[in-house]
C-alpha cells in the first residue's frame, strides 16, 4: 500500500525482490522539485478541475490531510506548530501567488520525518541497492540496464 493506494500482488511481490537504485539529489532540488508539484501544480490541478474557490478549498484540504495522516507519529504539539506554518503559508500563497512560505513547513517535515525514514528504510535495504546517483544519473543508469 503507499498512502491510500493499494499494489496488486504481483507487483508488490516483484517490488520485494526487486534491486534498488537511489535518487540522492541536493536537498535545494529537492525542494524546487516539491514546489513545482504539490505547490504549484497541484495548485493549478485542483483549480482548473473545481473552479477557483473550490479548487483553492480542495488543495488547502489535500495539503493539511497529508499532515494530518502523519500526526500521530509528529507529536500533536510538533503537528501543530507544522499545522499553523501550513496555514501561514497558504494564507500567504492565496494573497501574494508566492509559495515561499510552504518552505517554514516542507524543511522541518522533511529533514525530521522524512529523511530520517527514508534513511532508517534504505539501511534495512542496502544489500539491494545497486546504484547511487542524481535524478538525471539515475535515469541514465536505468536506460542502460
Amino acid at each position: 500500500m503507499i498512502g491510500s493506494n493499494h499494489l496488486p500482488e504481483c507487483l508488490r511481490e516483484r517490488m520485494t525482490q526487486a534491486t534498488i537504485a537511489v535518487v540522492e539529489d541536493p536537498f535545494e532540488i529537492r525542494l524546487e522539485r516539491l514546489n513545482e508539484e504539490y505547490f504549484l501544480r497541484m495548485h493549478h490541478d485542483f483549480t482548473h478541475a473545481y473552479g477557483d474557490e473550490q479548487g483553492w478549498q480542495e488543495y488547502c484540504e489535500y495539503l493539511h490531510h497529508g499532515l494530518s495522516a502523519i500526526k500521530r507519529r509528529l507529536g500533536l504539539q510538533r503537528y501543530n506548530e507544522l499545522a499553523a506554518r501550513l496555514d501561514a503559508a497558504l494564507t500567504t500563497q492565496l494573497t501574494t501567488g508566492s509559495t515561499d512560505g510552504h518552505l517554514a513547513w516542507l524543511v522541518p517535515l522533511l529533514e525530521e520525518y522524512y529523511d530520517p525514514m527514508y534513511r532508517y528504510q534504505l539501511e534495512k535495504k542496502a544489500e539491494k541497492v545497486v546504484f547511487r546517483g542524481e535524478w538525471a544519473e539515475v535515469a541514465e543508469w536505468v536506460k542502460a540496464q
